[in-house]
């Protein structure tokens, strides 16, 4: 357990970027007037101005659709302009399938304040202050991808933050972010994990996620700063402000990945995501409600305001066509953040020898097929166990399809 607090420590400019552990840092170090000091309200600008800290109408933004290399996988990606008042420019992986964000802290802080290693309390001061962002003593993990992902370690700390591009740019309120230094394997035991193209995960999911900072999780609360064990954060727009009349939610309509340098500034933008959902947002999609809370989850049924539901769609009945033909039915989680798609058979249903494709069909009758090919539309079939009863429809699904989450309602949508 950390010791009881004696005293905090403020640190106050802008200091170099820090070291380079995790990925080729985009950071930099701007004047008092960038873009986290301030924004102004509405939800109809932010654009190359002041940041939207107010949505009261839909907001269109840009994601940036990345093709797989031989050492990271495709991904989509956000930018977050600020962290705090502390101007930075941080590629983050754009994800459905979690919620909450992770951020690269090397980058932000100093190399006096932290390194491979960890932050740096001296003194044995309770918390760090540097730019408007709080880090707390409070060191734990991050868990993503199940056994063969990886594990980010770091501390919780707080801050507001600001992310997008010239097409629009939004401010969160003070929320929970998990800071990290280091990043080690799921495998056992870990192992080093090469530098990774996105400096964190950007998790929109509906569902709850947990940052692991003690041994006991159960009836874990949310996260706030008068934690001091685990605790829960939800979705990064959930954390925004939303106007009477504008669900909290978004929208994603279909993008293509292409083959760029996220790092470089040469990738193309694509318009295809909408924060903040009205009465026209639904037209054309196939809605289910979500189980809200989810199904054995002890935490708090509602953060910052908003119920927790579950990520994955329950129900769902997949057909799969090859060697032979096999119906079952799955949970179905659709995930950005997967570069393929996951089908985990029921061990009642037979593993086909081959699979040439498949057929989704959501509970409120979407129905989505996909032919099994390469890389976004490799299609990963395994018997299911008690740690992977799921399925998932990863990155391709969304080079031809749209999705809309709606926070407030608890409903999922897709066309």
């Amino acid at each position: 357990m950390l010791q009881p607090p004696r005293k905090n420590r403020t640190f106050l400019g802008c200091v170099g970027a820090g070291l380079a552990l995790v990925a080729a840092s985009l950071a930099g170090c701007g004047s008092g007037n960038g873009a986290g000091s301030g924004g102004g309200s509405g939800g109809t600008g932010g654009g190359a101005g002041q940041p939207v800290t107010s949505l009261s109408a839909p907001v269109p933004m840009n994601l940036y659709a990345v093709d797989g290399t031989s050492s990271n996988p495709a991904r989509l990606f956000i930018f977050v302009t600020a962290v705090g008042s502390n101007t930075v420019k941080m590629p983050l992986a754009f994800d459905t399938g979690s919620a909450g964000i992770t951020l690269n802290a090397l980058p932000i802080f100093p190399s006096s304040m932290v390194g491979s290693s960890g932050f740096i309390f001296a003194g044995g001061e309770s918390s760090i202050s540097y730019n408007g962002i709080t880090v707390t003593q409070l060191q734990g993990t991050r868990s993503y991808g199940g056994p063969s992902g990886h594990t980010e370690i770091g501390n919780l700390g707080f801050a507001t933050l600001t992310f997008g591009d010239a097409k629009g740019l939004m401010t969160t309120q003070m929320m929970p972010v998990f800071l990290y230094y280091a990043i080690q394997s799921n495998a056992n035991p870990p192992q080093p994990v090469p530098a990774e193209t996105q400096d964190g995960w950007f998790g929109v999911n509906d569902a709850p996620n947990l940052i692991k900072l003690s041994s006991g999780t159960s009836n874990a609360p949310a996260c706030t700063q008068t934690v001091t064990g685990s605790c829960w954060v939800g979705s990064v727009f959930k954390y925004l402000q939303f106007a009477a009349g504008v669900d909290a939610g978004f929208t994603m309509s279909p993008l293509k990945v292409q083959t760029c340098d996220i790092s470089s500034g040469n990738c193309v933008p694509s318009g295809a995501l909408t924060v903040g959902l009205d009465s026209s947002s639904a037209s054309g999609f196939t809605l289910t409600g979500l189980p809200c809370p989810p199904s054995g989850y002890t935490g708090p049924s509602q953060i910052n305001g908003y119920p927790v539901c579950q990520e994955y769609v329950p129900g769902t009945a997949i057909t799969m066509s090859g060697s032979s033909t096999e119906t079952f039915t799955t949970p179905v989680l659709f995930d950005t953040g997967t570069p393929y798609f996951v089908l985990n058979v029921p061990a009642a249903a037979m593993l086909p020898a081959s699979i040439s494709s498949f057929q989704t069909t959501t509970p409120g009758g979407f129905v989505y097929t996909a032919e099994a090919g390469t890389d976004l539309f490799a299609v990963h079939v395994q018997q299911a166990s008690g740690t992977t009863s799921g399925s998932i429809m990863g990155l391709g699904y969304f080079q031809t399809n749209s999705l809309l989450t709606d926070f407030t309602t608890g409903l999922q949508g897709w066309k």
